[in-house]
């Protein structure tokens, strides 16, 4: 099939000028981690009660949760479940994989699936300890009966029983952490005080005094306050994401949400490049290829309008 009528070619111009943002993006990003770097995934911390070695392949897990590495995540889970067949946790965190970005809900088909036969199999392990058993209830309530409870139903009953869960256990973190999330996620679009994001950003502020190394804080912290009106209160964390957790592809992209609001186009085109120059994982780059090619246009919008503005001294 012939697609040139589709495909216009790009004049010579426009064609030097995007190379020369690239070159300049890459240049801007050599700063950051390649990709023979030491793992690098920020800190988290959710005790269970599987042995040692199914501990540190959970651990693991949670952390790239929080920055979604899906792949990632499912061969540490593989690698837990081997270490300890009957930990039921592994599938409470299969469970929350099967979520996805909460910012991309409802959730539909094969997911959905996916996630309720994570818990039915938590369930069937029988996890050890009262805690485990309040996580796995409060992650069913998203997953059940999804072909008769609308999603929005199910998403705000989940953040309600984590809501539970983290006032139950006050010292748990992650308890607080995936409540702030959920929370942030329930947002109304047509809500212009950002009611949501903004108490789920208090809750993440206030972790992250005691937490200031764990990836999921400054992730969430840049979702809420990804819109114009905040997003000057999320760039020390786009600023700090990327250095807590540069092992994961989201980590290195998501400051560029924030960079995007406040016009920083260089600084945001470096973001996404970055993820291209230091990830093997395709999956982990579309996301950025997608940015970049707003990003060029944009800036090669901006730089046209400055070029026929008229002279200024001040």
């Amino acid at each position: 099939m012939n697609l040139s009528h589709r495909v216009p070619l790009l004049p010579k111009s426009a064609s030097v000028f995007l190379a020369g943002l690239l070159f300049a993006a890459i240049s801007h990003a050599t700063d950051l981690p390649t990709v023979n770097a030491p793992e690098k995934l920020g800190t988290v911390r959710l005790p269970i009660s599987c042995n040692d070695a199914a501990q540190a392949h959970f651990t693991r897990a949670v952390a790239l949760l929080h920055s979604f590495y899906w792949p990632e995540v499912k061969k540490s889970l593989t690698e837990a479940e081997k270490a300890d067949p009957g930990c039921a946790m592994v599938h409470w965190a299969h469970a929350m994989a099967a979520m996805g970005n909460p910012y991309t809900w409802p959730l539909t088909g094969k997911a959905l699936r996916d996630g309720m036969a994570a818990v039915e199999k938590a369930r069937l392990l029988a996890p050890k300890t009262e805690r485990e058993q309040d996580y796995i209830a409060s992650v069913e309530y998203f997953f059940k009966d999804a072909e008769k409870i609308p999603g929005e139903t199910r998403q705000l009953a989940y953040e309600l029983s984590m809501s539970k869960l983290a006032a139950k256990y006050p010292d748990d973190i992650e308890a607080k952490i995936f409540h702030a999330l959920a929370l942030s996620a329930n947002f109304d679009p047509n809500d212009k005080t950002y009611r949501n994001q903004l108490s789920a950003a208090q809750i993440f502020e206030g972790i992250l005094v005691a937490k200031p190394d764990h990836p999921g804080v400054s992730h969430y912290l840049i979702h809420c306050y990804d819109s114009p009106p905040l997003a000057q209160r999320g760039l020390a964390s786009a600023y700090r994401y990327r250095d807590i957790a540069p092992s994961a592809p989201h980590a290195l992209h998501m400051p560029s949400h924030i960079f995007t609001r406040l016009g920083m186009w260089d600084d945001s085109i470096a973001a996404n490049t970055a993820v291209l120059n230091t990830v093997r994982d395709p999956s982990g780059k579309l996301h950025s290829w997608d940015s970049l090619r707003s990003q060029w246009r944009y800036r090669g919008r901006r730089s046209r309008m400055r070029s026929r503005a008229p002279f200024s001294p001040s």
